[in-house]
């Protein structure tokens, strides 16, 4: 647990969002895909160097077990690169205890790499882990030979393997737990010689995770192939071979801040995912689309929420692990929310249906719970301490819910260090409204025609950090946020929100724009128009600490809305000469007289 989580106040109260969240975020990787990668790395002929690895407890757990195991791993986790010496399929070791946490992957993907060495292990987790169901893969392995057992007869950890490899065949497991199992087999097949095949009793759960499997042996140059998810297996004499291998964004986790731009009528854009992605919970934005949500899907997801949300009726068996993330929002919406074929999640890091409408009740929103489903109605979550369970998605999803209800505090919130330590950080800075720079050079005019902006704009761009008058200056950001708004003017910002001007035109705003590469060398090339966007007039002004006023646009301006309607129980008015005389720079009043200013407690 890194230090920053570890003084973190236990129950920690989410801090709550003063309107909508705009921005883009970048996340670590996935862990999924990264614990399947470090174990096909060792399996694999050669080098493998893997980037974009997550650092979590998880994948440390992964590493560390394999160390022990005595593959020749270097981590370096400030980089986020692994390199691992592949030894083509054998296990160095022929006895080992590996300590696993309460990794799920790792306890499973292990269980399958040790059976197919050569000598006894044991493996082990936390007392949470000891609870988790792996009976089915150890009678998969019994199936190819080997001796596996469970050491206290309850088909959960700890796992003794006494084993001189697989003898080939085939086996059956039960589909209705977890596809965990059939993905540990199924990377261990390339390593062992001979013909095997799986079959799957019943309908398989979370298939997405089997496509994810797929991908990634791809990668390292096996094809695993599946009979509509009702056989799986892998053709003889295929070999991974080492590589250099990117890991991308965990889309797990991009679920609490798809839902958070969708509960909080904002937009977020997660940085380097792709709609193209493997990864099943991709497809979450797909149910906040379904409430109402705008989601653009080009290179990257950009979820857009909405005013209101819809309640909704829906299968999240191929994407369980979200099933707390659409949880955490779906009292804000105007109906009553179901999700069904969700009975597995009851055997993941704690019994998640229960779990979920435990903490949703203690909120006062009322839920009914069945064997393999959930419905959630609309409803003020009142203040509450939610339990976490040990689980990390519990404490992540709900403290979305936390970002729009006041009151509401994480037990136990480094928990999160299981897959995403860094969450709490990037929450606290996400949930803030879009920082824009500029220079303190340019004029931002809300009261000037054009002549008489080029008139005075020379002079003006020569005193640095000098507002002229009804000149805002963007510099940077603080906790005290004022909005203000101006109902007669529009405002044009950069795409990359680098800097912000004041202008009706495009033709206006190139004259600010050659002005200020006249007087101060700024800009340069010529701005072009089609890089800028109009937004609705609002911007938000903070006194500022240096010259001038810290200026930044408003998150509902963003989405196109006017932010009185928002925050109306909430706000205070402001003359604007009243922000002027709580900054250190006097401001002219020669601004339209509709302008207001508005004070957000953040």
């Amino acid at each position: 647990m890194s230090h920053r989580l570890a003084s973190l106040p236990d129950p920690y109260p989410v801090p709550t969002a003063s309107g909508p969240v705009t921005g883009r975020v970048t996340l670590p990787g996935s862990k999924s895909i990264t614990n399947r990668a470090l174990m096909i790395a060792a399996l694999a002929n050669g080098p493998s160097i893997l980037h974009g690895v997550l650092d979590s407890d998880d994948t440390r757990y992964m590493v560390g077990a394999l160390e022990t195991l005595g593959f020749s791993v270097q981590a370096d986790w400030d980089g986020r690169t692994v390199e691992i010496e592949g030894l083509g399929g054998r296990i160095p070791a022929q006895e080992a205890e590996l300590f696993l946490g309460n990794s799920g992957t790792s306890m499973r993907f292990l269980t399958a790499l040790c059976a197919i060495g050569n000598g006894r292990f044991l493996l082990d987790g936390t007392e949470a882990m000891r609870l988790r169901p792996i009976g089915p893969l150890l009678d998969a392995l019994r199936q190819l030979g080997v001796d596996a057992r469970s050491v206290n007869g309850d088909d959960c950890p700890p796992i003794e393997i006494r084993t001189k490899g697989f003898e080939p065949g085939t086996v059956r497991v039960p589909g209705n737990l977890s596809s965990q199992y059939f993905s540990a087999l199924a990377m261990v097949l390339p390593a062992t010689p001979g013909d095997y095949r799986i079959e799957v009793e019943g309908d398989l759960v979370s298939k997405p995770y089997i496509d994810l499997t797929a991908s990634t042996l791809r990668a390292f140059g096996v094809e695993m192939k599946h009979d509509n998810y009702q056989a799986i297996w892998v053709e003889p004499n295929q070999t991974y071979q080492g590589r250099t291998y990117t890991i991308e964004p965990d889309a797990s986790a991009a679920s609490y801040f798809y839902a958070l731009a969708a509960v909080s009528g904002g937009s977020i854009t997660v940085e380097a995912l792709p709609p193209s992605s493997k990864q099943g919970d991709i497809h979450f934005v797909d149910v906040l689309e379904r409430m109402g949500c705008r989601v653009d899907r080009n290179q990257e997801i950009t979820v857009y929420g909405t005013d209101q949300l819809r309640g909704i009726d829906c299968d999240m068996n191929a994407i369980s692990d979200t099933v707390m993330s659409l949880a955490a929002i779906a009292p804000f919406a105007d109906g009553p929310t179901t999700m069904s074929n969700i009975g597995h999640i009851r055997l993941k890091e704690t019994d998640r249906l229960a779990a979920t409408c435990a903490e949703l009740g203690r909120m006062g929103i009322q839920v009914e719970e069945r064997a393999d489903s959930l419905t959630i109605q609309p409803g003020k979550p009142q203040p509450a301490t939610i339990q976490t369970y040990d689980d990390h998605r519990m404490a992540m999803a709900f403290a979305i819910t936390g970002t729009q209800a006041a009151g509401i505090k994480i037990a136990d919130p480094a928990c999160v260090s299981k897959t995403l330590p860094e969450f709490w950080e990037i929450l606290r800075t996400t949930r803030r409204p879009i920082r824009l720079t500029a220079s303190p050079r340019l004029p931002c005019s809300a009261g000037s025609s054009a002549r008489h902006r080029q008139e005075r704009g020379a002079s003006s761009l020569r005193r640095p950090g000098r507002p002229v008058a009804d000149t805002g200056i963007v510099t940077a950001f603080d906790e005290d946020v004022l909005l203000v708004t101006v109902h007669v003017h529009r405002f044009l910002l950069l795409r990359d929100g680098r800097r912000r001007f004041d202008a009706d035109t495009s033709n206006d705003l190139l004259a600010v724009g050659d002005a200020a590469e006249h007087a101060a060398g700024i800009i340069r090339p010529r701005p072009d128009p089609s890089r800028f966007v109009r937004i609705h007039p609002v911007v938000v002004l903070v006194p500022g600490r240096g010259d001038g006023l810290e200026a930044l646009a408003d998150l509902d301006a963003l989405g196109g809305v006017d932010a009185h309607h928002r925050v109306a129980n909430q706000r205070v008015e402001l003359p604007v000469h009243r922000i002027a005389q709580s900054g250190r720079d006097p401001v002219s009043n020669d601004l339209d007289n509709s302008t207001k200013a508005v004070f957000l407690f953040p």
